[in-house]
């Protein structure tokens, strides 16, 4: 079962200014067309959202103040490595291209969180990850229909459930964030 999803990964070539992502995106544009192509940029597009929550879930393993802050840091690492790894694995036999490292926004947006003051980092943490699992599993919901890849659109139904898991404890954690909230 592919488990939980969302990758960002791209080719890092030193000395050029383009992302890892748009790299994996133009890559697959000349290898693919039409919903092919569709198809190559969704693993992509899932292979560069699992890097993403790989490194915030370790920066909130190690900045978080509350233990369910930090448990949910460390499901998003083991559960979106092994999505990455997976979606890796399908990208190599079906020679689609997808992002190697974390596109240069994510980066930013990596950057933002890692300097929050550590008395505000949970509570951000935890609302990026409720807005960031509401988006994924919208947009795939979205593409399910549209996948025409039977080992792709495989995978993405059956991440679906764990992504569903990952924000309802996401939403848990950012409760329980207002509730410490509430107590200060």
């Amino acid at each position: 079962m592919a488990c939980m999803f969302l990758l960002f990964a791209c080719n890092n070539n030193s000395g050029n200014d383009m992302s890892d992502e748009k790299k994996a995106e133009d890559a697959n544009e000349d290898k693919y067309k039409g919903q092919a192509e569709d198809d190559a940029n969704l693993v992509a597009f899932i292979a560069g959202v699992s890097l993403k929550e790989v490194q915030l879930g370790q920066l909130a393993q190690q900045r978080a103040m509350m233990d369910h802050t930090k448990q949910l840091g460390q499901m998003m690492v083991t559960d979106h490595q092994k999505s990455y790894d997976d979606m890796a694995a399908l990208a190599k036999s079906k020679n689609i291209t997808i992002p190697a490292s974390i596109s240069d926004a994510d980066k930013n947006e990596y950057d933002n969180l890692a300097n929050e003051k550590a008395e505000d980092f949970d509570k951000d943490y935890c609302d990026k990850m409720v807005s960031a699992h509401k988006d994924v599993i919208d947009k795939l919901k979205g593409d399910l229909d549209e996948i025409k890849d039977p080992d792709i659109k495989t995978w993405v139904t059956n991440a679906m459930p764990g992504l569903q898991h990952h924000l309802d404890e996401a939403q848990k954690c950012q409760e329980e964030c207002k509730n410490m909230e509430k107590k200060m």
